[in-house]
């Protein structure tokens, strides 16, 4: 049934003295004044706690309102996006759930009127529930359960994404818990991926978490990986050459792949469509006159890497890295990351 509500971004106040109302539209950033009258006054009171259209055309009869005139109200007020209409369930109760999502998905309901939002084009034929299956049914595999990897694996988790596999032979380390803050000091000592495992199996127990407490190595690097609709590559050792087991992996295993470095994303590998993170190395070993192999293939194990940063450091790039998997998730193509790495400190898309 066709449901009226006031638009859920959009707050509004009465002035009483001036006769007016004022909205606010969060979405549109954007105030809206409205002069009080006997067919606003009715909106209002009717709009504001959710009505049915079929309901609110039976209280107009039953107030005397001219309902034609007001259909004018209900569409410039709908043209300036302070209300919606919605196909609601007869059952939903809006004194108990604020938006009919909620109603229908107590956990994920916020989440799936975003997505409707960002994604209209995608979703706008989709239920609710054929929404939130598109995350309940992806499965995704993250190496590296470093401050990107342990973020990652939490706020898909979050999503509801429903089977996460976790690599990584680290243990939690005290200088970890600077930067790593899903992990707690009990946890020294302990493999990383058991715990961000125990973490949200606490956190959501409807994910399938599966821990995977080993490096990625040339002698395991196709069998290590479980099946998965997607790997995301944050692991930083053994540099440059973890990448080539796991571009090898995801050819092999035809599981497309998204890699993460310390300011970088991408590229995004979808195997025998898109150049592969070889493709890019054999491009950037050429621009360095073949220093580039001939270091990782010799890296002297003296050799340490330390990088300044602090607790929100790579916060930012995370965030952007999993924006571009949600929308892979829910639209099954990333475009702008294939054949194609961002620069994170240079805000830039660079091909190759």
């Amino acid at each position: 049934m066709e449901y009226l509500m006031i638009e859920p971004s959009t707050d509004f106040g009465t002035i009483e003295k001036e006769k007016l109302y004022i909205f606010f539209s969060g979405s549109q950033r954007q105030f809206f004044q409205i002069k009080q009258n006997s067919f606003t006054k009715f909106l209002v009171d009717n709009i504001s706690h959710g009505i049915y259209l079929a309901d609110l055309e039976k209280e107009a009869q039953k107030q005397h309102i001219d309902f034609g005139r007001l259909a004018a109200y209900v569409g410039f007020l709908l043209q300036k996006k302070l209300i919606v209409v919605k196909e609601v369930d007869p059952e939903y109760d809006q004194s108990k759930f604020s938006i009919p999502e909620l109603w229908r998905s107590p956990r994920y309901g916020y989440q799936i009127l975003y997505l409707k939002e960002r994604y209209k084009k995608f979703l706008k034929n989709k239920s609710d529930a054929e929404i939130q299956s598109l995350l309940a049914d992806f499965t995704i595999t993250i190496v590296g359960m470093g401050s990107p990897g342990s973020m990652l694996a939490i706020w898909f988790a979050a999503m509801g994404v429903g089977k996460i596999n976790l690599i990584d032979g680290d243990n939690v380390e005290l200088s970890n818990l600077m930067r790593q803050f899903f992990y707690m000091e009990s946890d020294i000592g302990r493999k990383k991926t058991d715990c961000i495992k125990n973490y949200i199996e606490r956190f959501n127990s409807k994910v399938n978490v599966e821990s995977i407490p080993e490096f990625v190595t040339e002698d395991n690097k196709i069998n290590i990986f479980p099946k998965s609709d997607l790997i995301i590559q944050t692991a930083d050792k053994p540099a440059g050459l973890i990448d080539l087991y796991i571009n090898e992996a995801s050819i092999k295993l035809n599981i497309p792949t998204i890699y993460m470095h310390n300011q970088s994303i991408g590229p995004f590998v979808v195997p025998n469509r898109t150049k592969s993170m070889k493709d890019f190395y054999d491009i950037y070993n050429n621009k360095t006159k073949g220093m580039f192999y001939k270091e990782i293939n010799n890296m002297d194990p003296r050799s340490v890497t330390s990088y300044p940063t602090i607790v929100h450091g790579v916060v930012p790039i995370t965030s952007r890295l999993f924006d571009f998997i949600v929308e892979y998730i829910v639209t099954k193509e990333l475009p702008i990351l294939e054949n194609s790495i961002w620069y994170e400190n240079e805000n830039k898309f660079e091909s190759f």
